[in-house]
């Protein structure tokens, strides 16, 4: 009857194995489908965080082009260099009819500027602007302006504040105004770029959008500069001037002209692609202009959880131990484990009673000094002190939703540990656990040792601690023990 009944366990014992063997494979099959999932979604919005910013960073680069172009074509107007050569009043009125002309045919500029060889304003597009007239701009943009001596040339501002726009931060373009003969700069015409709703409508088309054309909740775009200042933004939250907050390698943009990638940001993992100004036709590419200009686009995928770089490596640690059986005939023991913060622990399985729900724990009527004791659970009619493992260990309180609280028997009493959720139960070779003391010379630690882990492939996978939960309850018989337990119960 006893070798049955032996027979019988054993056989339980192997079943059970094999059922749970099957269920991890069956977990780890799901898993891998929903990480294969998760991957592909998440590539499909890195790459379309790419392709936005590399739109927006194409569509400024031809705005500006012909922007570039503009300024060149109107330095030849044939009234402007008969006026700058012989000034008058009535030529100076019509030159101002003239600007004004344009620029109500192009509302990407705030005004229209033509001055003369001493860089004094002559005349304006902006009947608000009149002031100007007659002040002379000693912005260094006008002095190589001047410098020009052909027709295929121009100059551009850096993008920065200036009176000429409000001192908002914007980009200014002029051309030289040539003589017929001579070859020699009457004056220029300079055109204030309207910088801040132009680029703004750039970076609102760039958004990613859902079905409605709404774009995603927390999403955003940016043009940043080469020194990493900010030139346009869709979010109130980074403003104009300011360090963007996802800096961008710029020589990896150099070489590759544009990434995605995935950052944290606030909390939270963004899909973020970048994009680096390439030019258009001769604009930045063959006219000798240079100015580095990064388009952003970051889109958010989820909140980082305070444990969420580890966690997952715990977990698949866990499965590679429990699908790694001893050999028959190997001293061997079960191990409990559980997760807390970022932390893989565990406890001899003999020393587990069973695992309870957090709902229900009562406070202490007497609080520990170190925050040790969390209060008392009610388990089978008795309190059990509870202790803050986490405190004992020196790890970061972290709530979880699925915490609960392992009951254990420790050096002859019944003790509660809080645990942020529950692991797998492997079998582990006694060999395999490396004992403390030939790790380290700390004494205070409450462990019996670690069980390093490898995967498949035979790299490290994690490692798991043991804990000594008989050290755990002597802990409570200690200095102060005794008081905290009668505080519990």
């Amino acid at each position: 009857q006893a070798g049955s009944t032996a027979a019988n366990a054993a056989f339980s014992k192997i079943l059970l194995w094999e059922i749970s063997s099957a269920g991890r494979k069956t977990q780890a099959v799901c898993d891998a489908s929903i990480g294969d999932l998760h991957r592909t979604v998440v590539a499909a919005i890195m790459k379309k965080c790419r392709s936005r910013a590399a739109f927006a960073i194409d569509v400024m680069d031809r705005n500006l082009y012909e922007r570039a172009n503009d300024c060149r074509w109107w330095a030849l107007n044939a009234s402007f260099a008969r006026v700058l050569a012989a000034p008058s009043p009535e030529g100076r009125r019509l030159c101002g009819e003239i600007l004004a002309t344009i620029n109500a045919l192009y509302t990407v500029y705030s005004n229209l500027i033509l001055f003369d060889t001493q860089g004094v304003v002559v005349a304006v597009s902006q009947p608000s602007q009149a002031h100007l007239v007659g002040q002379k701009l000693e912005a260094e943009w006008a002095a190589r302006t001047l410098a020009l001596r052909t027709g295929q040339h121009y100059a551009v501002s850096a993008f920065e504040p200036t009176p000429l726009y409000g001192e908002a931060a914007t980009l200014i373009y002029t051309a030289a105004v040539q003589s017929p003969v001579g070859g020699r700069a009457l004056g220029g015409i300079a055109i204030v770029f309207d910088s801040t709703p132009q680029f703004a409508a750039i970076l609102a088309d760039s958004l990613l959008t859902d079905e409605e054309g709404a774009a995603l909740p927390g999403s955003f775009a940016l043009l940043v500069g080469g020194d990493g200042r900010i030139i346009s933004s869709s979010d109130p939250r980074f403003p104009v001037g300011a360090q963007s907050p996802l800096p961008i390698d710029a020589a990896t943009l150099e070489r590759d002209g544009d990434l995605a990638g995935i950052r944290s940001f606030e909390g939270k993992h963004m899909a973020v692609g970048a994009a680096l100004s390439k030019g258009y036709r001769e604009y930045k590419t063959s006219d000798g202009h240079r100015a580095d200009v990064v388009a952003l686009c970051a889109v958010p995928l989820g909140e980082v959880a305070a444990d969420s770089a580890d966690r997952p490596a715990a977990g698949a640690a866990s499965v590679a131990l429990a699908a790694h059986k001893p050999a028959d005939g190997v001293e061997a023991f079960e191990v409990a484990t559980f997760h807390i913060g970022r932390h893989w622990l565990g406890v001899p399985a003999r020393d587990i009673i069973e695992a309870v729900d957090i709902a229900g724990l009562k406070p202490s009527a007497k609080k520990a000094g170190d925050g040790l004791l969390a209060g008392y659970k009610l388990h089978e009619g008795q309190p059990v002190p509870v202790l803050r493992l986490a405190r004992l260990l020196g790890i970061p309180d972290a709530s979880s939703d699925e915490q609960q609280i392992v009951i254990v028997r420790a050096a002859g009493r019944t003790l509660g540990l809080i645990v942020d959720a529950l692991g797998l139960i492997p079998e582990i070779a006694a060999s395999e656990l490396q004992p403390l003391r030939d790790l380290t010379s700390k004494t205070d630690v409450p462990a019996l040792g670690v069980v390093a882990t490898r995967n498949a492939r035979g790299e490290p996978a994690g490692m798991l601690m043991l804990l000594d939960v008989d050290r755990l309850g002597a802990r409570l018989q200690g200095e102060g023990g005794p008081a905290l337990v009668q505080a519990a119960e």
